[in-house]
């Protein structure tokens, strides 16, 4: 129920009676009000920057799957890992802007893998979580983050974040 409630849905239940099985209803925000809500910016970024480099660090795949294809579309360049380990050899590879990664991961950390990026260079981390407690959210700072996000998250709020760090890499 939290979960359905935490989309915005409604759930019922109905039975016939005892041993004759239950119906249950899920219901959530039309499709259409979604896709509003996932619509691509405007001016996703500043015409004369490069596309952002984004590395998104998500290990749950379907989650990673869409962030990816829905920053993408907003015009990032994203590259994207399921762990600790494919992310580290991808950040050898190649120099990221932003840093979007969960905190729990199969292999280590997002608080760990922040730390090691941040020793090669600078990079603008945003943590992605279900962990949002003051201490969560003082570690992650800690650890480089600027900024923590508790999952479910708002993409409109993320791709915001994301414009920040464009704005204080120009500045830079």
């Amino acid at each position: 129920k939290t979960l359905v409630e935490a989309h915005k849905g409604t759930i019922t239940a109905q039975s016939a009676g005892r041993n004759k099985g239950a119906t249950f209803t899920l219901v959530f925000p039309t499709c259409e009000k979604a896709e509003a809500q996932f619509a691509p910016a405007a001016s996703p970024m500043a015409p004369e920057r490069q596309p952002m480099r984004i590395l998104l660090v998500e290990d749950h795949e379907d989650t990673n799957r869409s962030l990816t294809n829905l920053l993408r579309r907003r015009g990032y360049h994203v590259q994207s890992a399921l762990n600790f380990r494919s992310a580290v050899d991808l950040s050898a590879k190649e120099p990221f802007d932003v840093l979007i990664s969960d905190l729990a991961l199969p292999d280590g950390n997002g608080i760990d893998l922040m730390r090691k990026l941040n020793a090669n260079g600078p990079v603008f981390g945003i943590a992605l979580t279900g962990f949002g407690m003051e201490d969560d959210i003082r570690k992650s700072k800690e650890a480089g983050f600027q900024h923590h996000l508790v999952k479910p998250i708002d993409l409109n709020k993320l791709d915001s974040l994301i414009q920040q760090s464009a704005a204080a890499l120009a500045s830079a």
